[in-house]
């Protein structure tokens, strides 16, 4: 078996990573399409032949970037997730500056030299270089992909696994079969968790905020967006008006200053709410690691529960315009009122929004669709943002919004999830379960196991009624294994073990078929024949006659 392949987008070329569903709008057709395309196996999912417990097992480990489109996208480039589904290889763009983050144990494929091997991209005239590779392609391997078959010698019970948090679950998919059914539970796993929970605080980002008289003076400058502002406001300027409508402007300093102190309180024991400014701006906050070190050789989690964002009313966003004109020092004339009021009823905003969250130049984040979004429209209420794997400490966690008026959180944990050399060894030992000679053609898989004990096949292959095994040519029962994948009991000893698919209903519907063909082909005959029988003439009574008495 080659293993998966799978690609990394555009973002992540310059170590930074976007959720699929939002970058999937510009290459929703060929991406999906791509493995169909070019004849490799890919973890893309064409739209129109999905399996429904893709989008289960995607979702029940917290995938970010799942969408009803796109079930498992990327697997938001997560080390245990992408080994689970045996992804060996990651195609990448070729970048001589940055190297592209990816997930723990790929390395980039190198020629007979050692050096990183580049393959170049073809040379077309109007490329677009926002969208296309223009430096070529690298490809990143790893040792850790399980194959399509293994052998899981320990199991999960779903009580065990639904008590687990996401990141747990994808992990201990790693050291045991999960089961649907508690019958299955032939040998319980004793799970220990290898994630810590990172302790932050909670700083907001005030230097964009007009709060004081000094704000507001780069604010009339235009120059509160620049990182030397204060070095700026300094030296001698031009001559900034403050006096004008003193006190509505003093009032609205005195708001920002207020939302500043509540908000303060607010997120005091970690992420609570995030929230907009007098204008309607939102601020941007950042998580200051206590410990960096304890993010070293981990992957980085943002955990965020119970979120509930709040969109500004019509009332509030034409309040929002003139507060901003009030800064400004500008006239709101009627007419620019009117201008307002027509573009809120005309425009009006639905919940949607976008979040981002960075850490050390990894970013990632989620689309909340507006509600009126029929096709992708699912209200966020609960996320798990992969901020990458790194060798580095993270001390600083940036965190943006856009669009609505304040986001709310039930708790908002972060989580590192070490990955060191004895994940290495325990994912060797699992691939070392691997059937002999295991070969796949068209719906036939096969391959023959020794095992020294009985214990629990695993696949990557999304389960449905149609897979049908036999062991040593006796038919055995399948079942669900690792929320999504067709599973079975194997017992000790050398086996030879064979997966056999057919359509569900394929019988039922052919027989259908054919008995519609036949009904089709007796009406057809009928309707021939009998434009050849010659049709009885109707018969001719005579008329009846009343007898008048004239007596």
């Amino acid at each position: 078996m080659p293993g998966f392949f799978q690609s990394i987008d555009e973002s992540a070329f310059t170590t930074t990573i976007r959720t699929f569903q939002n970058f999937s709008q510009l290459f929703q057709i060929p991406i999906p399409t791509f493995p169909i395309n070019s004849g490799l196996n890919d973890t893309a999912v064409y739209l129109t032949l999905q399996n429904g417990y893709l989008g289960k097992f995607s979702q029940s480990v917290g995938n970010s970037q799942f969408s009803m489109n796109t079930p498992i996208a990327q697997g938001d480039y997560r080390t245990s997730f992408n080994n689970l589904l045996g992804v060996k290889y990651v195609f990448a763009k070729a970048n001589t500056k940055k190297a592209p983050v990816v997930p723990y144990g790929y390395k980039p494929v190198r020629d007979k030299n050692g050096q990183v091997k580049v393959f170049p991209a073809k040379a077309r005239t109007n490329a677009v270089q926002a969208i296309e590779n223009m430096h070529g392609t690298t490809i990143y391997k790893s040792n850790n992909a399980l194959p399509l078959i293994y052998t899981q010698f320990k199991t999960v019970s779903p009580s065990a696994y639904n008590k687990m948090s996401e990141v747990d679950r994808e992990r201990v998919m790693t050291q045991g079969a999960v089961v649907d059914n508690s019958k299955d539970n032939t040998h319980p796993l004793k799970y220990h968790s290898p994630k810590k929970n990172i302790d932050y605080t909670v700083k907001m980002d005030t230097s964009k905020i007009v709060y004081n008289g000094r704000q507001l003076t780069k604010y009339r400058l235009g120059i509160i967006n620049k990182a030397n502002s204060d070095k700026l406001v300094d030296q001698p300027h031009e001559q900034v008006s403050l006096g004008a409508n003193l006190e509505k402007t003093k009032d609205l300093l005195a708001t920002n200053r207020s939302i500043i102190e509540s908000n303060h309180y607010q997120n005091i024991n970690g992420l609570k709410e995030m929230t907009s400014d007098v204008v309607g701006n939102p601020i941007n906050y950042l998580l200051k690691v206590k410990k960096p070190k304890t993010t070293k050789n981990a992957e980085l989690f943002l955990v965020l529960k119970g979120i509930k964002q709040t969109d500004g009313t019509p009332a509030e966003h034409r309040q929002w315009m003139a507060n901003k004109f009030l800064l400004d020092n500008k006239l709101y004339s009627k007419m620019g009122k009117m201008d307002e009021y027509r573009h809120s009823i005309l425009k009006p905003t639905f919940g949607g929004y976008l979040f981002n969250a960075t850490a050390k130049g990894f970013k990632n984040g989620y689309n909340q669709y507006d509600n009126n979004n029929l096709s992708n429209y699912r209200q966020i209420s609960n996320i798990v943002l992969n901020l990458g794997y790194s060798t580095h400490q993270r001390k600083n966690i940036l965190l943006k919004f856009n669009q609505v008026k304040n986001i709310k959180f039930k708790s908002a944990k972060l989580v590192a999830v070490p990955f060191n050399k004895s994940y290495g060894k325990q994912m060797q030992k699992l691939k070392q379960t691997k059937p002999a000679n295991l070969k796949v053609h068209e719906n036939h898989v096969s391959g023959t196991t020794n095992n020294s004990k009985s214990g629990t096949m695993v696949t990557s292959i999304p389960y449905s009624t149609g897979w049908k095994l036999t062991i040593d040519g006796k038919p055995v029962k399948t079942f669900v294994v690792n929320k999504g994948f067709v599973g079975a009991n194997l017992p000790a000893g050398t086996h030879r073990i064979k997966l056999d698919y057919t359509t569900p209903g394929i019988k039922v519907g052919k027989l259908l078929s054919g008995i519609s063909w036949l009904a089709f082909i007796i009406l057809l005959i009928v309707g021939i024949v009998g434009r050849f029988i010659p049709k009885k003439s109707p018969r001719k009574h005579a008329p009846k006659h009343t007898k008048n008495s004239s007596d």
